[in-house]
């Protein structure tokens, strides 16, 4: 997933001049197995619906990644260098 900003409030589409791309969020997903566990072997996966939840405040930012599939936490890794 990629974090955008703008200095501008009345913004109307991502693709606008001033809008510029600041970091990149990685999630790591574990593979899942046919009883819907996680596992460690890499197989083909089924689409799944992950619950991301992002908290800005002063300088911080706090990111949550749950699979709504497993109700299991995912791994949230943020790269501000090489957005």
């Amino acid at each position: 997933m990629i974090i955008k900003f703008s200095v501008q409030c009345d913004l109307i589409n991502l693709s606008n001049v001033m809008v510029y791309r600041c970091a990149t969020i990685h999630l790591d997903l574990p593979v899942i197995d046919s009883q819907g566990g996680a596992t460690k072997k890499k197989r083909a996966r089924p689409l799944r619906v992950i619950e991301t939840r992002m908290v800005f405040a002063d300088t911080e930012l706090k990111i949550t990644a749950v699979d709504v599939s497993t109700g299991e936490l995912v791994n949230v890794a943020v790269d501000f260098f090489n957005a």
